[in-house]
């Protein structure tokens, strides 16, 4: 089944339970074919993917998985809890948060028997401009923003590689998700590694220094049927923020 274009959009939902059969590795292959067709910062396409099929390896990202998850759905239920007791969430937006943790739980409780988990990591920063030197680019933002700007500029280049790292890695996830939504499969979009210990997952996998781990997406054929994804209205300001 090939969904159409807006139809995927609106009807990919995240997809937590699989059918115990397997996915082709040409499937696989044709997915990340369409995932790095998405756009990179500074064209980098620094992107590299772990496709983790064996038992073990699944098994052992699923036991830190599990141990992330208890953690994460004690503080959800702290803040469920906190939440509804100070009347900020309605019994409706509490519900649907639990949900959501019983959910990932589900997920975390059965992550062996997924069939396919495509990793999706990126290398490096965001990329460079080749020829161009430190002091060229310095003495430039000198020139444009002064001495306390580039200062600034300087002390803050740490969050513009991460930003761009990043910028690169998740257009390449979401293109993923949408074919496989394409394809009749179903996804998820999971960040596990920030639920525990930095670098446990990334050693699970053989990760190695300077490759930040984006995303961890479950890959099978769906157990249940695709439907309307739901959201909030979009805020939308004019000309300025709060316009």
């Amino acid at each position: 089944m090939n969904a159409d274009l807006f139809d995927a959009m609106r009807t990919c939902r995240a997809m937590r339970r699989y059918e115990p059969r397997d996915v082709p590795q040409e499937t696989i292959d044709e997915l990340i074919d369409l995932a790095i067709r998405a756009p990179s910062a500074g064209n980098a396409q620094n992107w590299t993917f772990v496709v983790v099929r064996d038992p073990t390896v699944k098994h052992a990202l699923a036991e830190e998985v599990r141990k992330g998850t208890r953690w994460k759905a004690s503080l959800e239920e702290l803040r469920i809890t906190g939440a509804v007791r100070r009347r900020l969430v309605d019994a409706d937006e509490g519900s649907q948060m639990r949900r959501a943790v019983s959910a990932f739980r589900r997920l975390a409780d059965h992550f062996e028997e997924i069939p396919v988990v495509v990793c999706v990591c990126v290398e490096g920063g965001s990329g460079a401009v080749p020829g161009v030197g430190l002091t060229v680019t310095l003495r430039g933002a000198v020139g444009e923003y002064g001495v306390w700007g580039t200062l600034r500029f300087a002390l803050a280049g740490r969050g513009f590689v991460a930003q761009g790292r990043w910028a690169s890695a998740y257009p390449a996830v979401q293109n993923l998700l949408l074919a496989a939504r394409g394809m009749g499969l179903g996804a998820v979009l999971t960040t596990p590694q920030l639920l525990g210990p930095p670098g446990r997952i990334e050693k699970v996998l053989g990760i190695p220094k300077g490759v930040g781990l984006a995303a961890v997406i479950p890959v099978g054929y769906p157990k249940g049927r695709f439907g309307s994804v739901r959201r909030l209205p979009a805020k939308v300001f004019k000309d300025r923020y709060g316009g």
